[in-house]
């Protein structure tokens, strides 16, 4: 509780940062994001064909990427994936490219 305000500057540019780095990815590869006004989570919906617990699986099986399944969260989180900007950003460049390489 004794931090500046500075380091709240900090930690908002890095997930700013983080949150547009993960749009551009998510949009180039052709899934539907809406911005987050306050989280640190992104949501993604999902392509045809997938459920989120489907599209879940193939992106672990295929890609090594963690993300949480939207339907995890309730009925109204299917159709949806979740991702998280707080891991570390060396690991989500590499997940991004991951991703970016698989046919979704």
């Amino acid at each position: 509780l004794n931090t500046t305000d500075g380091w709240i500057d900090e930690r908002n540019a890095i997930y700013k940062r983080r949150r547009d780095k993960v749009l551009k990815a998510l949009k180039s590869i052709g899934l539907h994001v809406d911005p987050p006004k306050a989280s640190l989570y992104i949501w993604a919906r999902i392509p045809e064909g997938y459920t989120s617990a489907s599209l879940t699986e193939k992106l672990l099986e295929e890609g090594n990427i963690v993300v949480t399944p939207g339907s995890g969260y309730g009925q109204y989180g299917e159709g949806y994936i979740r991702l998280s900007l707080t891991i570390a950003d060396d690991l989500l460049e590499k997940g991004l490219e991951q991703m970016a390489g698989l046919r979704i």
